[in-house]
């Protein structure tokens, strides 16, 4: 019983450090590959850092970033015309004719910028138009799973869906991207953002904003403009820090790096205790051991048993 015992706390503590150092493995993978599958050069704006470590009170009280501030930054920025608001306005199921999906897919809103800034490929048909925004039309991109669930044998350009009760006919589908740690990237309906505020409601919603700079080299340049045009749009005073987000590739690599860090080391002081305690637990079995033979021990020395014989016994 008590090999037993000490062998669960070494195989506890092993597991311990394997575990920890697993899961941080698989999640850095998994923001790796969110990350590269969103485009290199995309900036983007958000009322909280995508990746928070420690007290999260001085967040508490920013104002949202909504559909206001969107269309206020789209009419200033200079460098960058790729703007695309991110917002997913409802979760639900797709229909045609007597087929429909299972009611998780995601009802998006956004603007034509959204595919490219989310590294997309149109399949067939055509991209949203700045017209479809404008005239808020009833009209939509569906990605591959929802092409897959309702339109296997057929050309789903030109066809009509119901989506919670509204009708968008369908002018384009968008290529296979694949899943991400198990979350399908294809799960979709991308409908103009100003259809889906008219269908949904709420102006006021807190959203993110993408902003896909020129090149990789005028990334910094498009940070400054934005920077700037948000604390303006803001009214952030003089010397206050941002009570916005503006993030890249880089900086959130570098955030989630200090989070993974803190995971790592966690898992490694917690492996060390039990670790610790199997070690202790094993001196004692051995010191136990001995002292339960000592007659033994005392007995086999006399009959010539050598240092060596004995330490063999234990």
């Amino acid at each position: 019983m008590r090999s037993f015992l000490t062998m669960i706390a070494i195989v506890v503590g092993v597991f311990a450090v394997i575990g920890a150092s697993t899961a941080v493995l698989v999640i850095k993978t998994y923001f790796d590959n969110t990350l590269n599958v969103m485009g290199g050069n995309v900036v983007y704006v958000s009322t909280y850092p995508g990746v928070r470590v420690g007290n999260g009170d001085k967040y508490r009280n920013r104002k949202h970033i909504t559909f206001d501030t969107f269309e206020e930054l789209e009419g200033r920025l200079r460098i960058s015309r790729a703007i695309s608001p991110v917002e997913q306005f409802s979760s639900s199921k797709v229909e045609y004719e007597d087929k429909s999906t299972e009611p998780n897919v995601e009802i998006m809103g956004s603007n034509e910028y959204y595919l490219s800034n989310n590294a997309y490929n149109l399949e067939s048909g055509r991209n949203l138009s700045e017209d479809d925004i404008h005239h808020m039309r009833s009209v939509c991109l569906i990605g591959h799973d929802v092409q897959t669930d309702l339109f296997p044998n057929q050309y789903a350009v030109g066809k009509f869906l119901r989506v919670d009760g509204q009708k968008y006919r369908v002018i384009g589908t968008v290529e296979a991207k694949g899943s991400t740690f198990g979350q399908s990237q294809d799960n979709f309906v991308l409908i103009p953002y100003t259809k889906a505020l008219a269908v949904y409601g709420g102006f006021n919603r807190n959203i993110s904003i993408q902003v896909k700079s020129p090149s990789i080299t005028l990334i910094p340049a498009t940070i400054d403009e934005l920077t700037g045009v948000m604390r303006t749009i803001r009214k952030v005073p003089p010397g206050k820090e941002n009570d916005f987000e503006i993030e890249t590739n880089n900086s959130l690599k570098s955030a989630f790096n200090k989070f993974t860090g803190i995971l790592y080391l966690f898992g490694i002081v917690v492996g060390g205790i039990s670790l610790l305690g199997a070690g202790i637990g094993v001196m004692n079995i051995m010191l136990v051991s001995v002292t339960e033979r000592t007659r033994e021990i005392g007995v086999r020395k006399a009959i010539g048993a050598k240092r060596a014989n004995i330490i063999l016994q234990f």
